[in-house]
């Protein structure tokens, strides 16, 4: 069997073709990895902006012990509570993005949002500018308090589901 030059060039196509492809799959892995990793890396700065404003770490461990009440005449303390809002606003804009899937945030933001939803004043909760803010906590409250009536069982199902715990 002899190979002409016209076969040889065809030969080189198709082994082109396959290293491209081959080429090609393994970089949409790899970016799809790194993309994980970078959601996730995003949303524990997010995270830990939320729990290093000056409101949550002042008011963490009275809300621990459920004896934390919310002195909204106290302008210091609105201005706080503000810069939490702040911070929420971007965890938000995270899950909106579709780079956090909201299990992740129950998870890790769950109890917060337990806590600080209730806190909200009515002006707060008609104020259009942190509509995505209170849409985000009555959501994640909400979550959290159903995530908290699963069983052990229910709960490792859970974390199954969340993309970049696996």
């Amino acid at each position: 069997m002899s190979i002409n030059i016209q076969d040889a060039k065809d030969l080189a196509t198709i082994l082109g073709v396959i290293i491209a492809v081959v080429v090609y799959v393994t970089n949409s892995v790899h970016h799809y990895r790194q993309s994980i990793i970078d959601n996730a890396l995003r949303f524990i700065e997010a995270h830990q902006n939320l729990v290093d404003t000056e409101f949550l770490s002042e008011n963490i461990r009275e809300m621990e012990k459920g004896t934390f009440r919310r002195d909204t005449v106290d302008e210091e303390t609105n201005k706080k509570f503000i810069k939490l809002l702040r911070a929420i606003e971007q965890t938000a804009l995270l899950q909106k993005a579709r780079a956090i899937p909201s299990s992740v945030n129950t998870y890790m933001f769950g109890w917060m949002a337990q806590q600080i939803q209730p806190l909200l004043t009515p002006d707060e909760r008609n104020d259009i500018y942190w509509a995505l803010a209170v849409e985000f906590l009555d959501e994640m409250k909400s979550l959290a308090d159903d995530f908290d009536r699963q069983t052990k069982n229910e709960r490792v199902e859970y974390f199954k589901n969340i993309n970049f715990y696996k």
